[in-house]
């Protein structure tokens, strides 16, 4: 069975705990997470976690979680997340394959942030994500005030296009169609340009 809960309740493992205290107290603290919903997918269980630990810790209060990649689209449609956090290096499905996924799916907003994480620092890697529609990649093991703060900028991205186009469709609200979407720089589904930036950690 998969995992689909938010934070956990049981004490935190000893992993856990040792991550918390390398984590600056100030992390997070000019990064507005509590309003947003936030997707994550992991195989690995003690990755997820700890990801989880840092986003709360970050001030993230509705975090989504599943271990089971096969379930990506599903969950999405279900929660609709402002940004989902995925893992590409997974045994039952391709990374990639869920990134491309993602970006099928039909999107009212416009811009769906995709963040992918991996082990793999090689530029085949990179390009296959930016390919499947990956906005941003980090490698492992990552820096996490880093991580938070590239977050936060698509998610400034994301309101800012969710504000242009509510501006759009008050100005012209014979706009507020899906040809609106059709004659948007931003291609596919949920997709937008990815980030011209380097990778983190590594």
């Amino acid at each position: 069975m998969h995992d689909q809960r938010t934070f956990a309740t049981e004490p935190p493992t000893l992993a856990t705990r040792s991550f918390a205290r390398a984590l600056p107290q100030d992390v997070g603290r000019d990064t507005d997470l509590s309003a947003v919903c936030l997707l994550i997918v992991d195989e690995v269980a003690t990755d997820l976690r700890l990801l989880e630990l840092m986003l709360h810790m970050a001030g993230a209060s509705d975090v989504h979680t599943i271990t089971d990649a096969r379930t990506a689209v599903d969950r999405y449609l279900e929660i609709r997340p402002d940004l989902v956090l995925m893992d590409l290096d997974m045994g039952t499905v391709s990374g990639h394959g869920v990134v491309t996924s993602l970006r099928e799916v039909p999107c009212d907003e416009m811009f769906l942030p995709v963040v992918v994480l991996t082990a793999d620092p090689t530029a085949h890697t990179r390009v296959r994500a930016f390919a499947a529609g990956a906005n941003d990649l980090i490698t492992k093991p990552y820096d996490q005030v880093e991580m938070i703060g590239r977050m936060r900028n698509l998610l400034t991205m994301r309101k800012l296009y969710r504000d242009v186009r509510r501006h759009n469709v008050e100005l012209h609200p014979d706009l507020d169609s899906p040809a609106e979407t059709a004659i948007s720089p931003l291609g596919r589904g949920c997709t937008a340009p990815t980030l011209a930036v380097g990778d983190i950690g590594g």
